[in-house]
């Protein structure tokens, strides 16, 4: 892994996302999934507290070992949907 990196989990650690599950694993800056990730995983886990959440994913031009694009979204069952483009 190149310094400044982390394989940050798409589908959340603590909801369940497998770690040693590779296509669940994106190698992306670790500024990034150590903040902006951590903020939105807290929102779809709270949101998850008051009923179920739908999840997405979206990966576009994969390439390279590191994606070109991947955006994260949740439509919760008791709340306005939200998302995050992460890349």
């Amino acid at each position: 892994m190149s310094p400044g990196y982390d394989r940050a989990h798409l589908w959340p650690n603590r909801m369940g996302g497998p770690g040693d599950w590779e296509q669940n694993l994106v190698t992306m800056k670790a500024a990034a999934n150590q903040t902006d990730m951590r903020m939105f995983e807290d929102r779809v886990f709270q949101a998850a507290q008051n009923g179920p959440v739908d999840y997405n994913i979206s990966i576009t031009n994969y390439g390279n070992g590191r994606p070109k694009s991947v955006t994260l979204s949740a439509n919760p069952s008791s709340g306005s949907p939200f998302s995050l483009p992460l890349l």
